[in-house]
């Protein structure tokens, strides 16, 4: 395994990443050649330690060496020598176990990676000797993780350690450490110490969490084409039918007219990949290698001089193309900034320990989303009969499309889930088939009802029939405590063919950064459901608003009147039918002709699209009332021109004919309301510019077509102040846009309403 640091920097790291991968494989433990390798880490350790003597060894524990502890305890686990355990422990670090036991704080300062590794052992400790020690370590970490040192989206850490308590604004504020936030790795070891402690308590608020890291810390790392992006996540393939839909009524969008364009390769990749092979093939056989060790990034490789040598993006889209880190300062992205460690990953130069970690968390997505619980005979010794004789549990913990099959009850089950539909709420739909021959089975069914909806408004129903699902009382004197996760029981009794429905309205929310100082105390990450939504934004972060009312400032964008624009020129009499788009330009707010955006990015495509609007008072700016009460896209409408990425925003053009970008209506310079007008090509639409009617036979000045992004990412949203809007989108949802996680919310004037 690489793991892309030096590996003097990690003397274990190497050894525990390979040992990672032999434990699964539980038939090879017994073999003489695993105990031979297996035996001699354990003896190289104690000769370490003997020859070095302990305070050496301690010194050693100050280095990266991962999850050494989870693997011997695992081993244990698995054979039961006891030789295992006691190297297990060598490696548990008492500068970093001693304080979590007595329930002090020894984070700050430390690097978060190889720490969570060992938090990992530490669970281990206790799932495979049954010592408390390791538990009491585990759930100490995570309360102490989550009040000081985490982000809303259930990560933590920038420049890969943690700092002290509730500073975490320094990562938000501060460029060069929001650049370097949330190492991908970190959030993969959280996923693996929440599923562990759930499994100690069965707690729907570690569910909750587990939800929140995965849709928010683990989705948005890996890269996905634009390409794909008219299609669901694959989490939710159930929703690929609403967007396929949408995409097929925006191709008949009527007078749209489509852009033939001549495909030009994808930004990082060569341009003649057959020469490529062939430079790499002469590099093999003049520097051969043996069959095992194949190198493809050595300093010589001529796919790292060409990428090097042609200042190519890091990397075309994936799939598999992974992310160090997730930014969190505000204008910024994904993309590289400067440092082979930020931004996309390459082929040649970034193939991190994130890449491994995050090929890891793509490839167990079904981790987690069911699990079950048995009363046995051994387990129901001195426990009372009518305990003993509970029926069996399953729990649906994750709203995924997914089948299950349940062997031990003779059970499958099929879920497909919805968290993109048009209603700003969740849908899941399982159906339940058994095996028996009586067609029936004998379980208590248990229903996740996550703390992002409603229980008043949630709806489970089984068969048809709503279920009764009572969420627990509030404790006395608890912040917020009638308002947590809980799971709904149904059944015992099942059939053949019984389908559960749930339908869970998203809440919308506001959560205060972990930060105690006064002046950070404005910043807020907003939420929708389970989602932490990004705002696009070129570097503004903050909105005059009342965060408490943010159920009133949150609107679902309709795509129904995206366009792209192209100008037109008239040379004898012709019209020059060249491949260019208008597109927004951030740093001078013009909107410049630019090639039409056949790469994988999707924020050059929204640059290129434009939302159509109603004119502000019904009449267009060449001195016509416009007509009312059809569709925008009909001629003789007025209307006027949104950005798609930036709401608020309008165009407005200029006596020359260009087009800018003004703050919108009632900020001082009004926009440009155009009048849609027939082209000379039969079916197909323009626009009248402000100044058109003034001009011998009101010649058209920009051409409509159909949308380069055919519609807002999954699941967005506007958020809307007095002083500004922003586009959100699920952070998980990002690809290449410019965001914001958190907003800094100003108090609107105390006569103002929101």
């Amino acid at each position: 395994m690489f793991s892309g640091r030096r590996q003097w920097d990690r003397p274990s790291g190497n050894n525990r990443s390979s040992r990672k991968m032999l434990c699964p494989c539980r038939r090879l433990l017994n073999s003489p050649t695993m105990q031979s390798h297996l035996t001699s880490t354990v003896s190289r350790v104690e000769r370490v330690v003997e020859s070095r003597g302990e305070d050496y060894w301690l010194l050693t524990l100050n280095t990266e060496f991962g999850g050494m502890n989870e693997v011997l305890y695992n081993l244990f686990s698995e054979t039961g020598r006891r030789e295992y355990a006691d190297c297990a422990r060598r490696f548990d670090k008492p500068a970093f176990l001693e304080p979590l036991l007595q329930g002090r704080d020894p984070l700050p300062g430390l690097h978060a990676n190889t720490h969570l590794a060992q938090v990992n052992g530490f669970a281990a400790r206790y799932d495979s000797m049954g010592d408390k020690a390791g538990a009491t370590a585990v759930h100490n970490f995570f309360a102490l993780l989550e009040k000081y040192h985490s982000f809303a989206t259930g990560g933590s850490n920038w420049r890969e350690f943690w700092f002290n308590e509730s500073t975490v604004a320094d990562a938000i504020n501060d460029p060069d450490s929001g650049a370097v936030s949330q190492e991908s790795c970190t959030q993969y070891n959280m996923l693996k110490i929440a599923r562990r402690m759930f499994t100690w308590s069965g707690s729907p608020a570690m569910a909750d969490y587990y939800e929140l890291a995965m849709q928010n810390g683990v989705l948005g790392i890996q890269r996905k084409p634009h390409s794909h992006d008219d299609q669901h996540d694959h989490l939710h393939e159930h929703h690929q039918h609403h967007a396929h839909l949408h995409q097929r009524q925006h191709q008949h969008h009527l007078g749209l007219g489509r852009e033939q364009v001549q495909e030009v390769p994808e930004q990082g990749r060569p341009a003649s990949s057959d020469s490529l092979t062939a430079a790499m093939t002469a590099v093999y056989e003049t520097q051969p290698r043996p069959a095992d060790h194949q190198v493809v990034s050595w300093p010589q490789d001529p796919g790292a001089m060409l990428q090097s040598s042609t200042g190519l993006a890091t990397n075309a889209a994936g799939p598999g193309v992974m992310i160090y880190y997730l930014p969190q300062f505000a204008g910024e992205w994904k993309g590289e900034r400067g440092h082979s460690w930020t931004g996309w990953g390459d082929p040649y130069n970034a193939f991190w320990c994130c890449y491994g970690s995050g090929v890891e968390s793509f490839s167990k997505l079904a981790d987690s989303i069911y699990f079950h619980r048995t009363v046995n005979a051994s387990a129901a010794a001195g426990v009372a009969a009518a305990a003993a004789d509970a029926p069996p549990e399953l729990f649906v913990n994750q709203l995924v499309t997914s089948s299950l099959e349940w062997k031990q009850q003779g059970v499958v089950v099929n879920q497909t889930a919805d968290m993109y539909g048009p209603e700003s709420a969740a849908r899941a739909r399982l159906v339940i088939t058994t095996a028996d021959e009586a067609g029936t089975a004998h379980f208590v069914l248990k229903w996740r009802i996550p703390a992002w909806t409603d229980p008043a408004a949630a709806l489970v129903k089984v068969d048809g029939r709503n279920a009764s699902c009572v969420p627990p009382a509030p404790v006395e004197g608890v912040a917020d405590s009638g308002a947590q996760a809980f799971y709904c029981d149904l059944g015992p009794e099942w059939k053949s063919g019984d389908v559960v429905e749930s339908f869970f309205p998203f809440k919308s929310r506001v959560e205060s950064i972990n930060d105690q100082r006064p002046e950070n105390s404005r910043l807020k990450a907003v939420l929708v459901g389970p989602w932490v939504m990004a705002g696009v934004t070129d570097g503004k972060r903050n909105i005059t608003a009342d965060p408490r009312s943010i159920d009133t400032l949150l609107s679902m964008p309709s795509s129904a009147d995206l366009v792209s624009l192209r100008p037109f020129t008239l040379e004898g009499g012709t019209q020059n039918e060249g491949p260019i788009l208008l597109t927004r330009h951030a740093a001078n707010a013009t909107l410049l002709a630019a090639p039409h955006p056949q790469s994988s990015s999707r924020a050059a495509a929204m640059d290129a699209t434009f939302r159509l609007v109603p004119g502000a008072d019904g009449a267009c700016s060449d001195g016509s009332q416009g007509v009312e009460g059809v569709p925008l896209l009909t001629p003789g409408r007025c209307v006027s021109l949104e950005p798609m990425a930036h709401p608020g925003q309008r165009l407005r053009q200029q006596h020359d004919g260009s087009l800018t970008v003004v703050a919108g209506a009632g900020a001082g310079v009004p926009p440009s309301v155009f009048t849609v007008a027939a082209c000379s090509e039969p079916g197909n639409l323009c626009l009248l510019g402000a100044s058109a009617g003034d001009k011998a036979g009101a010649s058209p000045s920009i051409h409509l077509l159909a949308p380069a992004a055919p519609q807002y990412p999954l699941g967005s949203r506007v958020l809307k102040g007095l002083d500004s809007q922003y586009l959100l989108v699920p952070i998980g949802q990002i690809i290449d846009e410019h965001y914001t996680t958190y907003f800094e919310f100003l108090d609107p004037p105390a006569a103002v309403s929101m």
